[in-house]
């Protein structure tokens, strides 16, 4: 937890100072001058962690921890505690998920807010009358000061599934020369589809009055994924399906409607830095982990559905989750569109095109 709160509070100072794009290569930087000290608490916890076994894939490790209900799903000090007094394992995933959230740092994203940083931290400022100035020395102390009682409230992005039933946490390692390496971190949740795209960006790619889940019980509502065009560039005119081409997808409608839950992929993160995510194949983990996440879904009847978060999702669809084995079980990629009436056009998804959200989805 010290470590966690040193890379928090670090990072709270760049996020100030330099704005978020900075903060997080910063964070990376960090993340990768700690690797062997933060590795080595994540192998010293996994006594108390739960039972290390082989993958299905055979060549690697995992261990798993289920969400635990408190009571409420607002991460908090208070509903942190209520998980402590559930004993020894509990706490040991609190720690393991803090060590993760500052190992995983990547310039492309970071886990190391459980809550809006920068929210909170006007608030603070407002309320001591901090000065406005980034320099401020005052200003800086009192990020220092403040930032561990932040921890308090949730060390990083992966708390919020330590405290949610719903969610399950995986957490593989590598097969080493020299013992077990950590190498990825994924956790799923099981909710309703409408509540899974919810927990997306943005609250999800539903906008205007479809953003309303009573607006979608009318029977003439009409629902598809527009599919991403994987030969085509990232952003081009014929990235997409063409919108004249789109067929109302009624299974697509039904699932939005219901209750059933469906499986949401919610984080995926390496635990390790670029140079030894390569040099050790973790990419090879994190496909049979997805392969293995897809596959079991379809024998259970369960749908797959996931924020592809990237600054060119056709690349990276097309790179890992459009490809086969992963793409092997009836995974789609595209946007969602939705229309009032068969006689009404295709709504349009937001206002601007960069506030697209490209989702990954694999029906029953």
């Amino acid at each position: 937890m010290s470590l966690f709160t040193d890379a928090f509070t670090t990072y709270a100072l760049d996020m100030d100072l330099r704005g978020s794009g900075t903060a997080q290569q910063l964070a990376e930087g960090w993340a990768d001058q700690k690797y062997k000290e933060l590795s080595s608490v994540i192998l010293r916890l996994l006594p108390w962690a739960g039972n290390l076994r082989t993958a299905a894939a055979g060549f690697y490790n995992v261990i798993n921890f289920n969400g635990r209900k408190t009571t409420r799903w607002e991460v908090s000090n208070r509903q942190l505690q209520h998980l402590r007094d559930l004993g020894t394992e509990a706490r040991a995933w609190e720690a393991l998920c803090a060590v993760m959230a500052a190992i995983s740092s990547r310039g492309e994203k970071v886990w190391l807010e459980c809550h809006d940083l920068l929210d909170e931290l006007k608030t603070i400022f407002k309320k001591q009358s901090v000065p406005d100035s980034k320099l401020s020395s005052r200003r800086r102390d009192t990020i220092r000061k403040e930032a561990p009682k932040m921890v308090e409230d949730g060390a990083g992005f992966f708390a919020l599934a330590l405290i949610d039933p719903r969610s399950v946490h995986y957490v593989t390692f590598a097969k080493g020369p020299e013992g077990p390496l950590p190498a990825t971190s994924m956790i799923i949740r099981r909710m309703p589809l409408w509540d899974a795209l919810k927990t997306m960006d943005w609250e999800g790619p539903l906008r205007g009055a479809a953003a309303d889940k009573g607006w979608l019980r009318s029977s003439d509502r009409q629902f598809a994924l527009q599919d991403l065009q994987l030969d085509h560039e990232d952003k081009s005119r014929k990235e997409r399906t063409d919108i004249k081409d789109l067929e109302p997808d009624n299974q697509l409608r039904d699932l939005l409607r219901s209750k059933r839950p469906v499986v949401l992929l919610d984080t995926l993160a390496a635990l390790a830095p670029r140079e030894v995510c390569k040099t050790n194949e973790f990419s090879r983990i994190v496909q049979a982990e997805l392969v293995s996440l897809v596959k079991e879904a379809k024998a259970q009847g369960e749908a797959v559905v996931f924020h592809v978060a990237s600054d060119d999702p056709c690349k990276l669809a097309k790179k890992v989750y459009m490809r086969s084995p992963v793409a092997d079980y009836g995974m789609r990629c595209g946007c969602l569109r939705w229309r009032a009436s068969p006689s009404d056009p295709w709504a349009r998804e937001f206002h601007k095109s960069d506030e697209r959200l490209t989702l990954c989805l694999q029906m029953p």
